[in-house]
């Protein structure tokens, strides 16, 4: 979860953990900047 955090340059984590979670229940138009990002 700490790289997610980094990634998406959120300073709490449970800003973090809500977007995750979100993200798993439906798509929006960050999700593929976000996956591309996490792989680099």
């Amino acid at each position: 979860m700490a790289e997610t955090q980094e990634a998406l340059g959120h300073s709490n984590i449970k800003t973090t953990q809500i977007y995750v979670q979100r993200l798993a229940v439906n798509k929006d138009i960050h999700s593929k900047s976000i996956r591309d990002a996490l792989k680099k």
